[in-house]
């Protein structure tokens, strides 16, 4: 059965680039694990579309709906896990895609564990379309930063 939106929660494996920067390695790439996704209905009955203001309610509505709630948790940075029980859960399914991208622990700066939100297809509200895109997470300058 379709759905609205997915939520997903992924591992993102942010890697270092080998060229140095003005003095500084920088982050230039990440890859993605997915650790489950869930499929979302709006509720489309929340607003009478005869409302004045209908649009705007619903696009905000919609925009809170795609806002992800759980804060990044770093799990990896420096060398090492942040807790033994993230190596323990984690470290074989990262070892896998490390295995896959042809990429070594030493190629990794940190990885962060994250929820994604995103529409299924394109949505028309009046005339309005949100369009089908990945949003980043709308969260604090901190959570931003981290993830």
């Amino acid at each position: 059965m379709d759905c609205d939106y997915y939520i997903e929660k992924v591992l993102r494996i942010h890697y270092i680039n080998k060229e140095e920067v003005r003095g500084e390695v920088e982050i230039v790439n990440y890859g993605e694990i997915e650790l489950e996704i869930e499929k979302r209905y709006f509720n489309w009955k929340i607003y009478d579309e005869d409302e004045e203001d209908y649009e705007k309610k619903m696009k905000a509505y919609i925009e809170d709906r795609l806002t992800p709630i759980m804060k990044p948790i770093l799990i990896y940075i420096n060398g090492s896990f942040t807790t033994p029980i993230f190596e323990t859960k984690y470290k074989g399914l990262i070892q896998k895609e490390l295995d896959l991208e042809r990429n070594e622990w030493s190629d990794v700066k940190k990885i962060v564990k994250g929820e994604v939100r995103y529409l299924r297809q394109p949505i028309k509200i009046n005339n309005t379309t949100l369009t089908h895109s990945k949003l980043l997470p709308l969260l604090s300058k901190t959570a931003i930063s981290l993830w």
